[in-house]
């Protein structure tokens, strides 16, 4: 629908014409139809709406005084009129439009585009008119509304004569320029200009074009204030060409300049902490390394800060509290360096400083220990006390011809070099911490290839009943086969796929091989139908919200049932997902997977969510059992954890047990499960099939070879 209707009156009387006519002018193509049937009906529709248009019928009755009465007064009014007559009465409509009227339409001739083309046509023109008409006038008053405007206008407007000298202003002039009017007649326009620089270039173009549009410039009022204006300027000939003066329109931009110069502000520095962001940050390194490579000033450093154990802040507190530590600690960063230099927030728990002009190579360092010092004092938060330190990367930039990107990348590897040493440290960067960084970056690189090659292998530790020695089942514990390092363990890739995400893909690999492989065993190796196969569950795995469907899936193309696997899961993951994790164990429980708490003990957390979670079996951690010969109490934090399982109703496996006299401890707590060196150590899966045809014909592990390092 059009914006705007064009409203037509409908004088006639015939069904038929008055259908066609009213098809033609529908709502939706932006019409109004005002319907008159008579004289009466029509005459009062003109006096009393507002009408774009008038559609007359001369055999309307009466038709000829309605003419007569209406015609010229809806003509000086600017409002077209339409003839439609039948063939009879052709001459008769010429002499109406002669009379005044827009157009005729014969009634044999009519058709809905013909009627809305002829009514939208004479709407347009008569348009046309008045506008023509209204300029006219307006050209007639122009001098008058010139003065009006001159006098009103909120931008300030001046006249001066060839040399500059203002001749006359308005009050808009007067009020910006913080002159009176006897102060500004006769005063050179240009000495309001604050920088003499401007008054050459304005001077300089108006003299060569005639003309200035837009001259951004700073005005300086009567008062010392400072304006930001844009000025436009022309001209002023007598009728001969001759150059009379100047005219100018001042417009105050000051506000405009202001709300600019935030932006900016906002595009450059962080939003929470008003500290300087990424992109300014990395200018003014940029600026400064581009300085000492043309010798201009001293050494630069770059340190690179993470805090400690934020995410404990931010989950425990909220993350207003955090949002409170991070300002806090802006501030502190800010007091323990000079003006010159730079402090910036990267993203994040992560900052930047950029000492600009380093006299002494201690003193990065200096600063370093004055904040870790600070920080070892807390910071008040939502009335109580929070501590926290952080981690610090130091590099060093001389005359060199590094890029900012690598002092900053640099830094950033000295700082997880200081975090994997503990927190509250700095580190300063070397080189071998460079190389060290692209080894990882090409084991990730490698790895990825690994997965797509299928370049893991699988390693089965045997679990063992302490009752009677009887195989339970394997641990799958992943390798990785590289081409050129050889077989890796997992401790030299697992931690790079958990911060890349390949602990993911890797993880199902694992999953769907072990299940594989079991079964194949159970239907071919005569393996009993209770003996499962334990499988190590990540963080990253156990996060996601699809995992009981993709051990489902896993387990119907495997075709191993639910009761063979065995799901571990390290106590310090449960604790960090207690809520989100679940209903994604109670559905795994369902399913009749069974799950165990991997490393118990080492989590350092309540005992109380033993009681929430759906699982089957603890699994002492190998450090506990490594102490139960070296009399430090090792024995009894065994003997209690085997204790709680039981109170809680839970089975308990034993890992790493390496000597005779472990086993016999763990024999004298009661049933369990143990694996370990003295057992077996990883097989390979064609060895770990050897074990298991060995084991279930002599009835237990003992006795089925040598297989441990004993």
């Amino acid at each position: 629908m059009n914006a705007e209707l064009i409203r037509v009156l409908v004088a006639v009387d015939d069904p038929t014409a008055l259908a066609i006519i009213l098809d033609s002018l529908p709502r939706e193509h932006g019409f109004e139809a005002v319907v008159a049937r008579t004289s009466g009906e029509a005459t009062a529709a003109i006096e009393g709406g507002e009408l774009d248009a008038i559609l007359l019928d001369l055999a309307l009755p009466d038709s000829e005084g309605l003419r007569t009465i209406t015609l010229p007064a809806e003509h000086e009014r600017g409002r077209p009129v339409i003839i439609l007559a039948p063939p009879a009465l052709e001459k008769k409509a010429l002499r109406a439009v002669h009379s005044g009227c827009t157009d005729y339409i014969l009634t044999s001739d009519l058709a809905p585009a013909m009627v809305s083309r002829a009514i939208r046509y004479a709407v347009d023109t008569c348009r046309a008119e008045r506008r023509w008409r209204q300029a006219e006038r307006a050209l007639v008053e122009s001098e008058q509304r010139y003065r009006s405007l001159f006098e009103q206008s909120r931008d300030a407007i001046y006249m001066t004569e060839r040399t500059g000298a203002i001749v006359e202003v308005n009050q808009a002039a007067i009020d910006l320029s913080g002159y009176d009017l006897d102060d500004l007649l006769g005063r050179n326009v240009l000495t309001i200009y604050a920088d003499p620089a401007d008054r050459e270039r304005f001077r300089t173009e108006i003299e060569a074009r005639g003309h200035v549009r837009d001259f951004e410039v700073l005005l300086r009022r009567g008062d010392g204030e400072e304006r930001w204006c844009l000025v436009s300027a022309w001209v002023r000939r007598d009728p001969d060409g001759t150059v009379r003066g100047y005219q100018g329109i001042i417009h105050d931009i000051t506000a405009r300049k202001e709300v600019e110069q935030q932006l900016a502000h906002e595009a450059f520095h962080d939003g929470l902490t008003n500290l300087p962001n990424r992109a300014l940050f990395m200018d003014r390194l940029e600026r400064a390394v581009a300085r000492r490579r043309r010798g201009e000033e001293r050494d630069l450093a770059v340190l690179f800060l993470d805090l400690d154990r934020f995410k404990v802040v931010n989950d425990s507190l909220g993350h207003m509290a955090g949002d409170s530590l991070l300002r806090q600690l802006a501030r502190v960063l800010q007091e323990h360096v000079r003006e010159e230099d730079t402090v910036a927030r990267i993203g994040g728990d992560e900052f930047a400083i950029l000492l600009d002009g380093v006299d002494d190579p201690a003193d990065p360092t200096h600063v370093a220990e004055r904040i870790q010092e600070r920080l070892r004092a807390p910071f008040r938060i939502n009335g109580q006390d929070v501590f926290t330190s952080v981690s610090i990367g130091i590099t060093f930039g001389g005359a060199r011809t590094e890029m900012a990107e690598d002092l900053l990348r640099d830094a950033d590897t000295a700082m997880y070099r200081a975090k994997e040493l503990g927190p509250a440290r700095y580190q300063i960067f070397d080189e071998r911490m460079h190389a060290h960084a692209i080894t990882l970056l090409q084991l990730e690189t490698d790895m990825r290839l690994a997965l797509e090659r299928q370049d893991f292998v699988l390693h089965y530790q045997p679990l063992v009943d302490l009752s009677d020695d009887r195989l339970l089942g394997f641990e799958a514990l992943i390798r990785w086969q590289h081409p050129q390092r050889g077989l890796l363990p997992p401790q030299a890739f697992i931690p790079i796929a958990e911060d890349t995400g390949l602990i993911v893909p890797m993880g199902e690999w694992v999953l769907r091989t072990a299940t594989r492989t079991l079964h194949l065993w159970q239907e071919h190796a005569g393996a009993p139908a209770d003996l499962y196969v334990a499988v190590n569950v990540a963080r990253r795995q156990l996060s996601r919200p699809d995992l009981a469907g993709t051990v489902r899936d896993i387990l119907q193309e495997s075709g191993l049932p639910p009761e063979s696997l065995r799901l571990e899961l390290t106590e310090s993951v449960l604790m960090h997902h207690p809520e989100s994790t679940l209903d994604t164990l109670l559905e795994l429980r369902e399913m009749g997977v069974r799950l165990c708490i991997d490393d118990f003990g080492t989590g350092y957390s309540s005992l109380d969510y033993l009681h929430d979670l759906p699982i089957d079996s603890l699994k002492i951690d190998r450090s506990f059992i490594r102490r139960l010969e070296d009399g430090d109490g090792g024995s009894h934090i065994v003997a209690t954890i085997v204790a709680l399982a039981r109170n809680l109703g839970l089975h308990t496996v034993a890992e790493g047990v390496e000597t005779e006299s472990q086993l016999e401890f763990l024999r004298d707590l009661g049933p369990g499960t143990v694996q370990g060196f003295l057992l077996s150590e990883p097989l390979d899966e064609e060895a770990a099939g050897i074990l298991l045809r060995d084991a279930l014909a002599r009835g237990g592990l003992r006795g089925a070879g040598q297989h441990g390092r004993h």
